[in-house]
């Protein structure tokens, strides 16, 4: 068994993410691990204590326990980074990942030997005096793009560089390596054959011989019966003089004569000792199929009819993946109280996480995950002004409106043919706070409410002066012939009739404002229903007023900061921005997740809309519209 010197680097940790590099008691099992997720840190520690306490030795000891792991993660709403070494008492090295690499320096080389994205993979190998083994995490890998280059470095010299990288990055909770650098000196490997051991290297016609320890015997054996026929031999020359003289007349005769006699009966000593081995071979893997059939049976029905189950899912995966994933969750869940039935099985525990992983695996491919790189920018907003930062945006139809951040003019976008125009606000004096678009009018709230007509900025009426109802709105909606503003301070939304270019009395609209915190609302769209999100990454919808039940259900990771919803009238979607966790994810009405898209450019989104033919989505950044196909 090698000894190793154990390099760890890991990054800070965050509320929602933790790492960590883990060490075995035994010393022959490393582990890093990162868990993204609420309460990521408590979960981390659990599941490293879990991992500790584990005797692991063998790669399905392993395959076994990790699935145990993953599965305790998804029970906790956490995603998972990982990768393991194990070196065994035989040196043999086995390797896991999921969601992580592992990196091996051999003499002068680097290469990465395994890699997985939302997968468990595991490998075995041979371990060599001198390896160098790096155990990376996702993130790691993606924080450390140039890792292959350093490792020709000393280890020592790697490190430093390492950590020195780490300490540039604002969030490296999920970043963690280590570095397994064998300790122990070269060691003369030439050690001399054992006494009895047959050292001719003559072959037998037909036969390779490979070094082992089970052909080192049988070969022994079969020298030492040449031996004895030597010996045999040798007394009968002793007997006969007369032999003797012919022996010494024509030797090469009866050595090659004895030879050939030795080499056929040893050749038929090897032959039936395989024959014997092999059947005994046969005959434990027979009694073995029928223990696992007969431990098999009670459970046999189940695993059938959820094999059929999974037959007719993949069928529908294309034409109707929602219901796809729906079927899968059910029939994980099934082998989950399976796994937990059968605990003391450990065959038919092992069969039935052989199920379990068939379709957590094809499970990923359907799972509406899809992680994108730097996204491509629509269009510009600084082409048609060069200092334009968005503040606001509405769309209505192809035309998108972006209000700057100072609130004194807009600009408005064709988005079929990207055409622009500056549109001037200048008119109500007073910083506009919020816009609305409809049809061919644009609704102002600031310094009361005001409406101008998209393709003349000149045409502007006051609807409204300031007042109680719309003094201290934050957000402005339109919808059907109704405007909605929310209002903080007034703890309520009041709601318009607009109609010949007149405004009602307000009424307040809302009923239900229990549990309500006014000032933590980042969002507010309209469909016929009143939807908010606020700053804890909650969704609430509202019915005449009235506070509806709804929640996310099945999402990859839970909302857990500001968030911001578009939807439309026609659209059986809402579509929610969340920066925190670069991503845009797409929801039924009914809470049933659909689709999450992550790309680190939404990390700076502000503001996010609807395209109407529901072929996409726009989330703005500053001057840059960025648009997201789905």
């Amino acid at each position: 068994m090698s000894n190793f010197q154990v390099t760890p680097v890991t990054g800070l940790p965050q509320i929602n993410g933790w790492s960590q590099v883990i060490s075995h008691p035994s010393g022959s099992f490393f582990c890093v691990l990162a868990i993204e997720g609420q309460n990521a840190n408590s979960v981390g520690k659990n599941l490293s204590e879990f991992l500790v306490t584990k005797t692991i030795t063998t790669s399905s000891q392993l395959h076994n326990i990790l699935l145990d792991l993953l599965q305790k993660a998804r029970k906790e709403l956490c995603k998972v980074q990982l990768s393991c070494f194990i070196l065994s008492s035989e040196n043999k090295v086995i390797a896991a990942t999921y969601r992580g690499s592992v990196l091996l320096k051999r003499k002068e080389k680097v290469g990465e030997i395994l890699s997985s994205e939302g997968s468990l993979r595991i490998i075995e190998g041979n371990f060599q005096k001198q390896d160098l083994f790096i155990l990376v995490t996702e993130q790691a890998k993606k924080v450390f793009p140039e890792l292959k280059n350093l490792l020709v470095s000393k280890p020592e010299h790697i490190a430093t560089k390492l950590v020195a990288n780490l300490q540039e990055e604002k969030d490296s909770a999920l970043t963690a390596l280590v570095l397994l650098e064998d300790s122990t000196l070269n060691e003369d490997t030439s050690a001399p054959e054992k006494e009895g051991e047959l050292r001719s290297k003559r072959n037998y016609p037909g036969v390779q011989i490979t070094k082992s320890k089970k052909l080192s015997f049988n070969f022994s054996f079969m020298g030492r019966k040449l031996v004895k026929v030597l010996n045999s031999s040798s007394q009968i020359l002793k007997k006969s003089p007369s032999i003797i003289k012919r022996l010494f007349k024509k030797p090469s005769f009866l050595t090659e004569k004895i030879e050939s006699e030795n080499n056929s009966k040893n050749f038929s000593i090897f032959l039936k000792g395989t024959f014997i081995v092999i059947t005994i071979l046969v005959g434990i893997i027979f009694w073995k199929q029928q223990s696992l059939q007969k431990e098999l049976k009670p459970i046999l029905p189940t695993l059938q009819n959820i094999d059929q189950r999974f037959e007719t899912l993949l069928t529908q995966s294309t034409s109707d993946p929602l219901a796809t994933r729906t079927g899968i969750r059910s029939l994980l869940h099934e082998l989950e109280d399976l796994i937990s039935q059968n605990q003391d099985k450990q065959q038919v525990l092992e069969e039935i996480k052989k199920h379990y992983q068939k379709i957590q695996d094809f499970s990923e491919t359907i799972s509406g995950v899809e992680t994108q790189g730097p996204l491509d920018p629509f269009f510009d907003l600084r082409l048609t002004e060069p200092s334009f930062v968005t503040k606001e945006t509405s769309i209505n139809g192809t035309t998108l409106f972006a209000l700057d951040a100072a609130g004194k003019y807009g600009i408005t976008i064709d988005l079929d043919t990207k055409k622009t125009k500056k549109f001037s606000l200048e008119v109500i004096e007073k910083q506009i706070n919020n816009i609305a678009l409809n049809e061919k009018i644009l609704y102002t709230l600031g310094n009361g409410i005001h409406s101008f007509e998209v393709s003349d900025s000149e045409n502007h009426n006051q609807l409204k002066e300031e007042g109680d109802s719309d003094r201290g709105g934050t957000f402005l909606q339109v919808y059907s012939s109704y405007l909605y503003i929310f209002n903080p301070e007034k703890r309520n939304i009041y709601r318009y009739v607009v109609k010949d270019g007149k405004l009602s009395e307000p009424i307040g609209w809302l009923i239900d404002k229990q549990n309500l915190d006014f000032t933590n609302i980042e969002s507010m769209i309209i469909d016929g229903d009143v939807w908010l999100s606020n700053k804890k990454g909650e969704i609430l919808k509202y019915t005449q007023g009235q506070k509806q039940d709804f929640s996310a259900q099945n999402l990859p990771q839970p909302f857990d900061g500001p968030i911001k919803l578009a939807t439309n009238e026609e659209s059986d979607f809402l579509y929610i921005l969340d920066k925190n966790n670069q991503r845009v994810v797409v929801l039924q009405k009914d809470g049933t997740f659909v689709k999450e898209i992550t790309s680190e450019s939404l990390s700076s989104g502000e503001n996010i809309v609807a395209l109407e033919d529901e072929t996409g989505i726009l989330v703005i950044s500053g001057s840059l519209i960025y648009k997201i196909s789905l």
